[in-house]
């Protein structure tokens, strides 16, 4: 009996510590595909984010002198301009305390934000689940938050609203809340002129999540004389 009752318990500190070591793990490393994307060479890091620079001038270009524009961004193009310009380029747009941002695509939308945030005694992996959709018969965008982790252990998504709000605060973006599926969602409306000199006008219209691929569309107008 007291044998029994000691295997027991041998077996469940056991299991123990090799939850608690996996849940670690997941805390400190992140996700198998984080990890492989952490890998990739600062060159070829370099070389996707370039690409991503080339094609978004593409699109100034398309702006200028025509009314409906399409543009596809790669995982990889994502990644490689997360990875090697936006540190650089904008500072003051990356989230204060987190580095190693980057993306993974899914389908019908969703996308997952992961990055390393080291903040006091707070050292990790995220993992912010989204939803990005287009609001039917209008020219809104939805960012519905779905769920948030560190490892395998749940985030408050109220202190991400609070991330949210300051970072679109330094790109002077307008920010709307409201809730959808009992998920908090962000609403924005996705319009920016191009340089005063151009006067031209451009509006996101559709947007499209697919494995690896972003997929925008819109169109480019006159901006209004103020």
């Amino acid at each position: 009996m007291a044998r029994r009752i000691f295997l027991t318990c041998f077996v469940l500190l056991l299991l123990s510590a090799v939850l608690g070591s996996l849940i670690y793990r997941s805390i400190v490393i992140g996700p198998a595909f984080y990890r492989e994307m952490m890998l990739e060479a600062d060159e070829k890091l370099k070389s996707a984010g370039d690409s991503l620079e080339e094609k978004s001038l593409g699109l100034h270009n398309v702006a200028v002198r025509e009314d409906k524009w399409s543009v596809e961004f790669t995982q990889s193009e994502i990644n490689g301009w997360l990875g090697s310009h936006l540190p650089q380029q904008y500072p003051r747009q990356t989230p204060k305390n987190a580095s190693g941002i980057r993306i993974r695509l899914q389908n019908e939308g969703k996308c997952q934000v992961v990055f390393r945030l080291q903040q006091g005694w707070i050292h990790g992996v995220i993992s912010i689940h989204l939803e990005v959709f287009m609001i039917s018969n209008s020219e809104q965008l939805g960012i519905r938050i779905e769920q948030a982790k560190m490892g395998w252990l749940p985030i408050p998504i109220n202190r991400l609203i609070d991330q949210f709000n300051d970072l679109a605060q330094k790109a002077d973006i307008n920010l709307v809340w409201t809730q959808q599926n009992d998920a908090p969602t962000a609403l924005l409306t996705p319009k920016f002129d191009l340089k005063e000199n151009i006067g031209r006008r451009v509006t996101l219209q559709r947007l499209l999540i697919n494995k690896e691929k972003l997929v925008l569309s819109g169109t480019a107008s006159a901006s209004a004389v103020e």
